[in-house]
């Protein structure tokens, strides 16, 4: 429901937006895409869903908007932010094989559960190694830190609790 009525408020306030930019919409792997199981299905009707979930994220790419990874399991391992160097690589593998090239194989990755990675952290250069150049973490601050071919930048979780509870934050 969001990406129509941002794309209406565009058409009709350009200045809100620099040469049309949208949004991220970070996607996560387990369910498909886009709405289409393209995990789960097989044969022909793969074949189709993949292909339309190429053209649909084309379209939006065109329209503005931008893709993440967000792993492909956004599994519990990854909320302590203690997840494996080997668990984060099988996960980011299984996401590029099954989602990445569907949606433009992306450069941002955003965090499951907003964990935090140093520059210098293996699992941030092994990211930085498959070629995500933005981390996206969750942070009070949104600070950007610039590492070697690589930014951190946080990102603040608009959602119902943080509404209720940051409402200064907010404001």
């Amino acid at each position: 429901d969001v990406m129509p009525i941002l794309d209406q408020f565009v058409k009709e306030n350009p200045s809100f937006s620099f040469h049309g930019a949208k949004g991220v919409i970070a996607v996560t792997g387990y369910e498909g895409a886009l709405g289409y199981r393209i995990t789960d299905l097989e044969g022909a009707e793969l074949e189709e869903a993949r292909k339309t979930v190429s053209e649909l994220a084309t379209a939006m790419r065109n329209n503005g908007w931008l893709f993440a990874n967000h792993s492909y399991t956004h599994n519990e391992y990854f909320k302590s932010g203690k997840v494996e160097l080997s668990v984060l690589q099988k996960d980011t593998k299984r996401w590029k094989e099954t989602i990445g090239e569907h949606v433009g194989n992306p450069d941002i990755y955003i965090s499951p559960f907003g964990y935090h990675l140093d520059p210098d952290d293996p699992r941030l250069q092994y990211l930085q190694s498959e070629g995500y150049t933005t981390f996206c973490p969750v942070g009070m601050h949104t600070k950007l830190i610039y590492g070697d071919d690589i930014v951190i930048q946080e990102r603040f979780n608009l959602d119902r609790y943080n509404m209720r509870t940051k409402k200064d934050y907010i404001n």
